[in-house]
């Protein structure tokens, strides 16, 4: 199969764009922090033993990263916060992230300076951020709301904006949160937090949300997009055209939009025949007796979305940072609007560490589900993570509304909980070398629009699965992912099925679970679990041998939820499979993708 993309790729560089064919593999070769360039150097000046720390120092950093800006380090004990004992060091948090941000905004005046880098830095020991005079803080406000609220709606509302505030909301761009080692450097959040509504176990906030204080960052007025004449392929096209539109100039035209601005582009498409596309070669799952469809898929239609940069304008043809990550048709209607991620935002060298001992039930309560969940990153464009531990948590780490991050040397220990990491609603994200040792309900994985992220060298338990929590993710990959296979663990409700449309790459994984004769991509016994057509290549360690299309058809018809007529011959697999039992070459998809594109651009 790679013989195949690589010659299609390489035919597609002297085809024009009309003519280019389509890639029978994404191409996730520009996934990572500034499209998989090394990550920033932070190399903070050590101090002497016994010297005091003060409140925004100058750092001389590395010469390389001088050159991007200045660099103050702002040291959360110079503001209060103790290392040694079990108080709170929350609002010496708080009062160094805000030192960190009204010297940036001094700086910010000046367009000709680069902007300048904050470091929120931790020396060595073990912080509270959320403990038991928070819990205790919230609980009995909680309390209080409920005695004084007696309209249920209205207590409801502020129930929500109350508790919202449980975890620490540390906005802002350019800043590295940062300790001195993950070994040494601990945040720790010692009791559950309360969620955001008694029956939602979902909700229960974040010890931190990194990124955008509003939701995926703020977003402006949506622009038409001209639609495509022809079928465009994924991966193939990096322009896109702005629609004429009543009293506009190619001026005035898409807000103005110009290069270096982030922007989203989107599709909604409700039409059947597009619906049916997405979930070729399967139908809609409905019900047997009233013939209603299970997938909302029907009636939400089918949604491509994901964040680029503008890097060039020419009237009002825009030029992106990368090709379009999605195949376009003509009467998709696409459209377009500058976002306003936060930018350059890194954790680093830190343990976060929760407070989970319990026995894990799936969907039980909401302190199984979410009470301890530790990172939110979230509308954040070129940020990294790199040598963190997540430690006896709930939900370890979130990455949402985001693009072009790298996440590398990242460990989950501790009890099993609910979800180790997702990738929701974002694209281009790098996570390699994360180590799962928790045996998560839900190892890493993606989940609601997810596309064109890559897990490299990824590790979990052979008593685990990957996360695929539904909501049309499309064309993610796992590159030399070691771990299990297990029934029920992928999530998403019936709703939400399918868990992954096309696209979706297992490249030299190695089963170190339990050996599968038939391991089905379509479920016949469950609403759940149900992948469109993946691929699976040089799959070694236990057998994964894999379920055929015939035997879900005939028993999806025998139970009326389907019609495929004819049935599917018996040797139709539920997967696209290549060199079962042997690995291939190249060892890693992703590497060879970079290599062949930076090749062609020398």
């Amino acid at each position: 199969m790679w013989q195949q993309y690589q010659r299609v790729w390489q035919a597609n560089q002297t085809r024009s764009p009309k003519a280019r064919k389509p890639l029978p593999l994404p191409d996730v070769s520009r996934a990572g922090y500034h499209q998989g360039e090394a990550l920033p150097a932070l190399e903070l000046e050590s101090r002497d033993e016994g010297e005091a720390a003060g409140k925004g120092e100058a750092e001389k950093g590395t010469a390389g990263e001088s050159a991007k800006g200045v660099l103050r380090r702002f040291d959360v004990t110079a503001y209060g916060a103790d290392g040694s004992d079990t108080l709170s060091d929350r609002r010496a948090i708080l009062e160094a992230h805000a030192a960190m941000r009204d010297w940036q905004r001094q700086g910010s005046d000046d367009a000709d300076r680069p902007a300048r880098r904050g470091v929120l830095y931790f020396p060595a020991g073990d912080y509270v951020v959320y403990g038991a005079a928070e819990r205790d803080w919230f609980h009995s406000r909680l309390v209080a709301l409920k005695a004084a609220v007696a309209d249920a709606e209205h207590q409801q509302a502020l129930r929500e904006a109350l508790l919202k505030m449980q975890g620490l909301s540390l906005a802002g761009s350019h800043w590295t949160l940062m300790g001195a080692g993950s070994d040494v450097t601990h945040l720790k959040q010692t009791r559950p937090m309360l969620p955001l509504h008694a029956s939602w176990y979902w909700s229960t906030p974040w010890l931190l949300h990194l990124g955008n204080l509003a939701e995926g960052g703020k977003q402006e007025e949506w622009q038409a997009v001209t639609p495509t004449r022809h079928r465009q392929p994924a991966d193939t096209q990096d322009t896109i055209t702005l629609a004429d539109e009543a009293g506009q100039s190619d001026e005035t035209d898409g807000a103005a939009l110009s290069p270096g601005d982030e922007v989203l582009l989107e599709s909604i498409d409700k039409r059947p025949e597009s619906v049916a596309r997405a979930l070729a070669p399967y139908q809609m799952e409905k019900d047997a007796s009233t013939g209603e469809s299970r997938w909302l898929i029907e009636r939400d239609g089918v949604i491509k979305r994901a964040r680029y940069r503008v890097v060039a304008r020419d009237g009002k043809r825009l030029t992106l940072s990368l090709p379009v990550v999605h195949e376009r048709f003509p009467g998709e209607q696409w459209r377009i609007a500058r976002l306003h991620p936060a930018r350059e935002v890194g954790v680093q060298g830190i343990t976060l560490k929760g407070n989970w001992r319990g026995h894990f039930k799936h969907h039980r309560s909401a302190e199984d589900d979410s009470g301890f969940g530790l990172l939110d990153l979230d509308g954040i464009t070129d940020g990294w993570v790199r040598d963190v531990r997540l430690d006896s948590f709930n939900q370890g780490v979130k990455v949402r509304h985001s693009s072009q991050l790298t996440l590398e040397d990242v460990t989950m220990t501790g009890k099993p909980g609910h979800i180790a990491m997702t990738i929701s609603d974002s694209n281009q994200v790098l996570a390699r070398q994360v180590v799962d040792q928790s045996h998560a309900w839900h190892a890493p994985g993606v989940a609601r629009y997810a596309t064109h992220n890559v897990y490299l060298e990824l590790e979990h338990a052979g008593d685990s699965g990957i996360e695929l929590h539904g909501q049309q993710s499309r064309d993610n990959v796992f590159d030399r992912k070691r771990g299990g296979h297990v029934r029920d663990r992928w999530g998403a409700s019936v709703g939400h099925q399918p868990n992954h449309l096309r696209g979706l790459v297992l490249w030299n994984p190695v089963n170190t679970g339990k050996p599968h004769a038939a391991w089905p991509f379509m479920r016949a016994d469950s609403h759940f679990g149900k992948v469109i057509m993946p691929t699976v290549v040089g799959a070694t360690g236990h057998a994964l041998g894999i379920a055929n299309r015939h035997d879900y058809a005939r028993v999806m018809n025998a139970k009326g939820v389907t019609e495929y007529d004819p049935l599917p011959p018996m040797d139709a697999l539920q997967a696209r499979v290549e060199s079962p039992g042997e690995a291939v070459e190249p060892a890693s998809l992703y590497r060879a993708q970079r290599e062949l594109l930076q090749e062609t651009r020398e």
